[in-house]
């Protein structure tokens, strides 16, 4: 099942939060949770306004059952895509590779490191290195996937966050060596 939160403001300066859910039948299922993990960091949570629950067959019909003050991020729909999809940017001779979406149906077939090395080997000529923060999606550890295509750590450190930013040279560029930051936290796109 592919999940998504929702996230409802309410009185009082309480929040309840909500989880959109896609069964293998292509049925959307919105139930209330409690202290519930965002499963795609980085994304903007759907803002619902006064839905108990709703069982739809379409991402549009599950629209249709909330206000027109809906708010979704740009591109929400891709997480349902039937095509494998990047989202990165380059900040002078650094690429962040911020989302790399592969459909379950492609997966465990080579698809993802085909283009993973693609993307890689595209790169313009001035990018010395490309980095990402490795995450955990649904049980799934997206961190061997990564060093198994010769990413590297790029801190030590006990911080499980911090630990999960890799990086890798590309272009020619060896990938920068491990530094110890044992004790900080750091977030993927600061040094």
């Amino acid at each position: 099942m592919k999940t998504f939160t929702a996230f409802i403001p309410c009185f009082f300066n309480q929040n309840k939060t909500w989880v959109v859910t896609r069964t293998k039948q292509g049925k959307y299922y919105l139930n209330q949770m409690i202290d519930f993990k965002l499963v795609y960091p980085r994304s903007t949570p759907i803002r619902l306004y006064g839905v108990s629950e709703a069982t739809c067959k379409t991402v549009d019909e599950l629209k249709s059952l909330f206000s027109d003050d809906i708010e979704i991020e740009q591109g929400f729909e891709d997480l349902f895509s039937e095509e494998p999809w990047f989202d990165f940017e380059i900040d002078g001779t650094r690429a962040y590779l911020h989302k790399f979406y592969v459909p379950i149906h492609l997966r465990r077939q080579g698809f993802g490191t085909a283009m993973l090395k693609r993307f890689l080997s595209q790169l313009p000529d001035y990018v010395e290195v490309v980095r990402l923060q490795s995450i955990i999606v649904n049980e799934v550890d997206s961190m061997p996937f990564y060093l198994s295509n010769g990413f590297k750590q790029a801190y030590e450190t006990r911080c499980e966050e911090t630990r999960r930013i890799l990086h890798i040279g590309v272009n020619g560029n060896k990938t920068p060596l491990t530094i110890n930051h044992e004790g900080k936290e750091l977030h993927y796109v600061f040094d």
